[in-house]
């Protein structure tokens, strides 16, 4: 794959096509999240939607949304699925960041696997998330 060839970008909408990529990140929110749900915070601003094309086939899909603490502004994007990872998590997290910083953010976090850091130089791994079903 040629990394000339990769497309990013936002989309105010979750496309059909983008639905399998959709399927598979609601598949590990423990069911907290459905499909219909990541296309409603996607349609009314909650969640910015990335997609990730190489030529005309799409492979990738995140989301991020704008975290306000008291103390900081963050772009957190706790969302992403896609195919050939290695070949676009760099750009992807590339854009993210530049939209992050046009909106005033100071800060970036998510939350995935533990084999992400690998892709995702320079961040570190701040604290480990436990859930318990009841």
């Amino acid at each position: 794959v040629s990394r000339t060839a990769t497309t990013i970008f936002e989309l105010p909408v979750v496309s059909a096509q983008a639905m399998p990529f959709v399927e598979r990140v609601v598949e590990v929110t423990g069911g907290r999240y459905t499909a219909k749900d990541m296309e409603r915070f996607v349609l009314d601003g909650t969640l910015v939607a990335w997609v990730i094309y190489d030529r005309a086939e799409m492979i990738g899909w995140a989301a991020s949304e704008i975290l306000l603490y008291p103390q900081k502004k963050v772009c957190s994007t706790p969302f992403l699925a896609g195919d050939r990872l290695a070949d676009w998590i760099d750009r992807l997290h590339q854009r993210i960041e530049e939209y992050a910083r046009s909106v005033g953010c100071t800060a970036m976090e998510g939350w995935g696997l533990r084999a992400w850091v690998k892709f995702l130089p320079g961040w570190k791994v701040n604290y480990v998330a436990l859930s318990k079903e009841l």
